[in-house]
């Protein structure tokens, strides 16, 4: 029993032994192999001082290597040329070449809203910046190239006019014109638009309703250089409300002039509009009313828009200012006198648009002042009304005519106009 138990404890001891030699032999070839990688790497070097030169020169290289960018500078409101593209980076000697070599196209010192320029800007040695190419965009679709040469920016060629392509979009009323719109692809300047043609002759506030149908025909200008897109210009409208479907199509009176139409050559633009705020409610008709501060009925003669306070308020046709100031429980109140006839007024706003006072002439859609809760009132809004020799009378009842009709061989191009419209309508809404 004694010597088994002496066989296992020898056996045990070997064991052990024979396990140590085995990782001290593992360790020293490891050892060795990485010495080995050490001296390999070692041996590859080269002269450092060379590394370093190579290292340096490809730091210099990567530093003073041009690097062309392409800025876009867009005219959001009109605007002196040369203090505008200063503002935009440019130095008073850029802005003067650029604004000298387009004075064969372009001769006006101040630059309207929705121009649009880009730039190819080159940065050179210590950040010196050259320009390259300049390219000037106006409404709606002339494109206008500058290039570098000689040192002086000359014009390319002659201005291009850009390409078009014609977008059909359709869709139904679920929240809004603008929320539906938008969801159907129409930009916001194209709702607008749309907004400020049917207004005319729908209550946009008012008229449409759950389910309703509209569609559209965008003319799009478009540039591949600059990818440059245009928002759009509405050639055909329809609106299918309750009271039948509402068409409009866009004519080109002269080069310059442009307005729309219904089907039988009736402008679409009236004396007068119809909502003079844009995405206002209405709150409130033209009618016997409780009070909500006098606490009685009595007639309401006008019609009140909720919105936000500070809301623009438009002027709802040409004319001039008879009367500007705080009056009473209409707080700051506007009367415009639009011929001998008719009269707009504007109660309750929180303030007047600077420059304009009683004699200030004022055109359709004006700013004329801002949602408010001046006089008596409970909350922000816009009391509107519309005068007849002298009376309220109810805005929705009354029907303003067309301020153009057209007629004899104006008439006959248009309806050529309208056939060309619809047929390209019938080809798109194929594809649809």
């Amino acid at each position: 029993m004694r010597l088994r138990r002496f066989e296992l404890i020898v056996g045990l001891v070997c064991f052990i032994g024979g396990l140590a030699l085995i990782i001290y032999d593992f360790f020293q070839n490891t050892s060795s192999e990485e010495s080995d990688k050490i001296s390999v790497v070692i041996q590859q070097r080269k002269d450092p001082s060379l590394e370093q030169v190579k290292i340096d020169k490809n730091i210099f290289l990567t530093a003073f290597k041009p690097k062309t960018t392409l800025k876009e500078i867009i005219i959001r409101k009109s605007e002196s040329f040369i203090p505008l593209l200063r503002h935009h980076g440019l130095t008073t000697t850029d802005a003067k070449k650029i604004q000298k070599a387009l004075l064969p196209y372009y001769k006006d010192s101040f630059l309207r809203r929705g121009q649009r320029f880009y730039i190819s800007i080159e940065k050179e040695n210590h950040n010196a910046v050259q320009i390259k190419k300049v390219i000037f965009l106006l409404p709606p679709g002339k494109k206008i190239s500058l290039v570098q040469r000689k040192g002086e920016l000359v014009i390319e060629k002659k201005p291009d006019i850009l390409p078009k392509k014609l977008q059909y979009i359709r869709g139904h009323i679920r929240d809004s014109l603008y929320i539906d719109g938008l969801k159907a692809g129409l930009s916001k300047g194209t709702i607008n638009s749309l907004n400020q043609q049917f207004s005319y002759s729908i209550d946009m506030q008012r008229a449409l309703r759950h389910g309703d149908a509209f569609e559209v025909l965008v003319e799009r200008a478009y540039d591949k250089e600059t990818g440059f897109i245009d928002p759009g210009s509405v050639l055909y409208a329809s609106l299918n409300t309750k009271f039948g479907p509402q068409r409009i199509y866009r004519y080109a009176l002269k080069d310059t002039q442009i307005e729309y139409f219904n089907d039988h050559g009736q402008g679409v633009r009236k004396s007068l509009l119809k909502t003079p705020v844009r995405g206002a409610r209405l709150s409130s008709t033209f009618s016997m009313r409780h009070h909500p501060i006098l606490g009685y009925t009595k007639m309401h003669k006008g019609i009140d828009f909720s919105a936000p306070m500070g809301t623009p308020i438009l002027a709802a046709g040409n004319g001039y200012i008879k009367k500007r100031g705080y009056l009473g429980s209409y707080g700051n109140y506007i009367l415009i006198q639009h011929n001998k006839d008719y009269g707009s007024a504007y109660a309750h706003m929180s303030r007047f648009a600077k420059g304009l006072g009683a004699g200030s002439r004022v055109i359709q859609g004006q700013i004329i002042g801002y949602i408010g809760r001046t006089g008596r009132a409970t909350g922000p809004h816009l009391h509107y009304e519309i005068h007849y020799k002298g009376k309220q009378v109810n805005p929705h009842k009354i029907q303003m005519p067309s301020q153009r009709n057209l007629a004899g061989a104006q008439y006959q191009d248009f309806l050529t106009h309208l056939k060309f419209i619809q047929a390209q309508l019938k080809a798109l809404k194929g594809k649809y």
